[in-house]
Parts: C-alpha cells; sequence; structure tokens
C-alpha cells in the first residue's frame, strides 16, 4: 500500500499550486479582493456571446449577469485577450465568487490539461467551486491534440466528460462545477487559434463574432448581428454546434481589474521580496558568527 500511496502523492505536490484554497496564504496572494469591488465597469459589462442549440440562435449576456445568472451553470466562460489587461486576475475573481457561492472550500486554476488527471484522481476536481484553464494547449501526455469529444469534456458545464489521454490517469472533468477559460491573443487570432487545434468551423466562428462597422460608419445593430452568426452557424454539424452551446465567449480589450488591485499584488510582492532579503542577510550573519 505505501508504495502506491508514494507513487501518487509526488504527482499530487506536483499540482499542489494548482489547487486554491480559500482564505489559505496562496488564495490571498493571488486573489486579495472581490469581484464587486476590484473588478472593473469594463469588465462586468463586457458581451459574451453562446449558441443556443436549442433555441438555436445566439445568446448574449454581459460576464456579470453570466456570474450572477444562470448562464455560469450552462457554458464556461471563455476570454480571448492581449497580454496585461488582467484576465487571469479576474479569473481569480469569478472563481473565488463561484467557490463561495457553491459551499466549496477550493477551486482550481491551471495552466495545464495533463494535470487534470492528476487531480481527478486526488478529488480536487469535483471539490471545487470552480475550474480555471488559463492559457493552455488542448494536448494532453506526449503532446497528443485533443479531439471533438476532449474539448466538449472540457467546456461542458452541464454533463461533464472524460478526457482520456492525460497523464497517470483520465482526467474526469465533473458536471455542475463552472469553467473560465482564457487565451492571449487578439480577436483577430481566435479564428486562428482553433484551426490550429483541428476546429475550422469554430475557427470561422469565433473570426465571426467580433461585431463589423457598416459602410456608414456604424456598428451592425444587435438583430443583423445575430441574424449573421445564426446563418453561420446552420451551417455546423451538431457536434460543433453542441461544442459552442456549452461555451460564452468574450473579447476584453481594456483593463479587466482595478488599479488597486494590481498594487496590492505588487505589495505581496514586494513585501515577500523584503521577507526573502532580510532571510539571506540573516543567514549570512548566522554564518559569519560561526567562523
Amino acid at each position: 500500500v505505501f508504495p502506491m500511496l508514494t507513487t501518487w502523492v509526488r504527482p499530487r505536490e506536483e499540482v499542489s499550486d494548482d489547487v486554491i484554497f480559500l482564505e489559505s496564504e496562496h488564495h490571498q496572494r493571488q486573489c486579495p479582493g472581490c469581484f464587486e469591488e476590484d473588478a472593473t465597469h469594463y469588465a462586468k459589462r463586457l458581451t459574451v456571446v453562446r449558441w443556443s442549440q436549442k433555441q438555436q440562435t445566439v445568446v448574449i449576456c454581459t460576464v456579470d449577469e453570466w456570474l450572477d445568472g444562470d448562464e455560469h451553470e450552462r457554458s464556461s466562460l471563455v476570454l480571448f485577450a492581449s497580454a496585461e489587461i488582467g484576465k487571469s486576475k479576474l479569473a481569480h475573481l469569478i472563481a473565488q465568487e463561484l467557490t463561495i457561492g457553491k459551499g466549496m472550500d477550493r477551486y482550481t486554476f491551471t495552466k495545464s490539461v495533463d494535470g487534470l488527471g492528476i487531480l481527478t484522481y486526488s478529488g480536487d476536481l469535483r471539490k471545487s467551486g470552480c475550474i480555471c484553464l488559463m492559457d493552455i494547449k488542448f494536448e494532453a501526455a506526449r503532446g497528443k491534440v485533443l479531439g471533438v469529444e476532449d474539448f466538449k469534456a472540457i467546456w461542458d458545464v452541464m454533463e461533464g466528460g472524460v478526457i482520456k489521454d492525460t497523464r497517470y490517469k483520465p482526467a474526469n472533468m465533473p458536471a455542475g462545477v463552472p469553467r473560465v477559460m482564457g487565451f492571449q491573443g487578439s480577436p483577430e487570432d481566435a479564428g486562428i487559434w482553433f484551426r490550429e487545434h483541428d476546429q475550422s468551423n469554430l475557427g470561422s466562428f469565433l473570426d465571426a463574432v467580433q461585431p463589423r462597422k457598416l459602410a456608414n460608419g456604424r456598428p451592425e445593430t444587435t438583430s443583423a448581428y445575430k441574424e449573421r452568426l445564426n446563418l453561420l452557424v446552420s451551417g455546423f454539424t451538431s457536434h460543433e454546434q453542441a461544442i459552442l452551446r456549452r461555451v460564452s465567449i468574450g473579447f476584453p480589450t481594456s483593463s479587466l481589474v482595478t488599479d488597486d488591485f494590481v498594487r496590492r499584488l505588487e505589495g505581496d510582492s514586494a513585501s515577500a521580496a523584503a521577507t526573502h532579503k532580510s532571510r539571506r542577510a540573516a543567514y549570512w550573519a548566522a554564518r559569519r558568527d560561526r567562523e
């Protein structure tokens, strides 16, 4: 029994930082704030788009509506954004709110699909109030690219699913656990990203999600926007439509967290650096005394 336990303790230690326990020191370092006060007004009112397979139309809502209503029980929140605008920080704020709301004591925040197999075996995924996947590659063990069913498993909040090729053990993505995902890149890159992962029609949808301007320079109306997307998605396969109903997609271009929140994060870093410097000084002073 002991060798088997040791075999699994070591992999769990490898991903220990991916599990954020509320009120822990690790949690306080990563998320010293709350969504209501530290997400910007822009972030709260950011528009996200999802396909409703039942209604055969796109559904449009804002990030705070996704969080406060039942959309987070239906679809994963997926944000495509350039670096330095705070998508990871916003993910922490949202995950914290969802975890508190579900009465759980932890959430998962990872940048690797492979580690999900370990977190499945340890029980952390099913005990999480939210699963955050940030800047991941859709690859499992030894670089194997994930397929359509794997995409569904990752994004399907309502039904969950299994990713078979993750390291050590298959990843069992639990039903009912909200998902927040962030990918780096400009809105123009989003479609390319999906095509690189063998999802051509999804790439076309990501390209089309960008609102267009009319010849007179005005933005297209909401009804025209929805009609254009509906026409495009009607030509997709049922599998591709099924993926789109699982995600609410947004393209933030401005800061997602307040400057005060960023200052608090930077303050924690400065405090840690000062502690490390003091510890080094004490170490060398003690060593000189022994000599």
